[in-house]
């Protein structure tokens, strides 16, 4: 088959279709993980906000299983990121000292 035979606008539908499946497992997995730990969070527009007085705000993304943390220089950066789904946050979230509430700082 040549790339003029090859259905590219199927190929695109396809993947996109895929990786919306792979993401709402992954949200449905991160979630049910999270519910079970115990943690007390807030889930608004897709992501679960941890506020826990004294610790990092952390917004936690359950469809991609990413996190990043909110009110620290840099942190807003794309880049800095930080994965491992639902295990992996709350094995990070867990080793965080409480923190100055004001600044968000250890």
């Amino acid at each position: 088959m040549s790339d003029d035979d090859f259905d590219w606008k199927d190929y695109g539908e396809r993947a996109k279709k895929e990786k919306q499946d792979r993401h709402a497992k992954w949200k449905e997995k991160n979630l049910k993980d999270l519910k079970a730990s115990g943690m007390k969070f807030t889930f608004k527009s897709e992501v679960a906000l941890f506020r826990d007085e004294g610790m990092p705000k952390v917004d936690f993304y359950p469809s991609t299983g990413r996190w990043r943390i909110v009110g620290v220089p840099g942190q807003n950066d794309p880049k800095s990121m930080h994965s491992g789904g639902a295990h992996g946050f709350m094995r990070w979230y867990a080793k965080q000292e409480k923190t100055d509430a004001s600044t968000n700082m250890r």
